[in-house]
């Protein structure tokens, strides 16, 4: 999350969607942020607190800065393909040792098994970092992963600033597809349908 007074910008940080390169390129305007290494996140990454404000969601953010002024700010974030998204995540996740749910995903057998326990532990939709409690998106630009460059150049247009993007915290795979069966493909179908229904999303690109 970035909030920048200057350029009168929000940025929302969905995780394990750039978010990470998003927000090196605008740290130059950046006003409010959270810090990488503080003692609660550390904290966090043993487990034994919640998760620090790397991710706020905007319904969140419009009430701590009021909704007059969040309307006034160029609001956006960018949100990704469930069936990658989820892909990401489990890599980044293995590849941590110190992600409080590293050691419980490890333990699994393989990304199948890793996809059952997602959606049995809880899903989280990519949606709700956008909108507010009736559904609707409160940002002003959602742009798309799969669409980076060109979509992070459209907010940069918004908002009068030229920044080009660094490649940061990106999670090694391969394609995306290689990953699921019938069955875990369907998983993520019924159980991020509303992320796929507005976010214009499906299993084939």
């Amino acid at each position: 999350m970035i909030i920048s007074h200057q350029k009168r910008f929000v940025f929302i940080h969905i995780y394990k969607v750039a978010g990470t390169s998003v927000r090196s390129a605008l740290a130059p305007y950046a006003d409010v942020t959270f810090r990488k290494y503080t003692a609660h996140r550390m904290l966090y990454v043993l487990g034994l607190a919640p998760a620090p404000g790397d991710h706020h969601k905007a319904i969140d953010i419009r009430a701590k800065l009021g909704g007059k002024t969040f309307d006034s700010y160029y609001s956006f974030a960018f949100v990704r393909n469930p069936w990658d998204w989820q892909v990401s995540l489990y890599h980044y996740i293995c590849s941590h040792p110190l992600h409080p749910q590293h050691r419980t995903i490890k333990k699994l057998e393989n990304f199948n098994d890793y996809i059952s326990w997602r959606i049995d532990n809880g899903v989280e939709l990519q949606k709700s970092f956008v909108t507010d409690l009736d559904g609707r998106v409160i940002l002003d630009f959602v742009g798309h992963y799969e669409n980076l460059s060109s979509d992070f150049s459209k907010a940069c247009q918004a908002l009068g600033i030229e920044s080009t993007l660094p490649h940061k915290n990106i999670s090694k795979h391969q394609d995306y597809k290689q990953y699921y069966n019938d069955r875990t493909a369907q998983k993520i179908a019924d159980h991020y349908k509303e992320d796929i229904e507005l976010f214009g999303y499906s299993f084939e690109p």
